[in-house]
């Protein structure tokens, strides 16, 4: 769930998650590794299943759920 205050704003968040989820889901698992790494993230988990769970994320019924307060 993401949360944003206006209408325009949660369609750019959708779009730029969107975005990057399907760059993930086609990136190696280095370079995957790398792009997680930059995020701050230490301990990167295995990577085996992200191509699938980033895919799923993209072909969720109905999208992500994006909503504004």
């Amino acid at each position: 769930l993401c949360v944003t205050y206006t209408k325009a704003a949660a369609a750019e968040m959708q779009a730029r998650l969107f975005q990057q989820l399907g760059r993930w889901a086609v990136m190696d698992d280095r370079e995957l590794e790398a792009e997680l790494q930059k995020l701050g993230d230490e301990q990167v988990p295995d990577l085996s299943k992200a191509p699938r769970l980033f895919a799923r994320a993209l072909e969720t019924p109905g999208g992500l759920k994006i909503q504004t307060i």
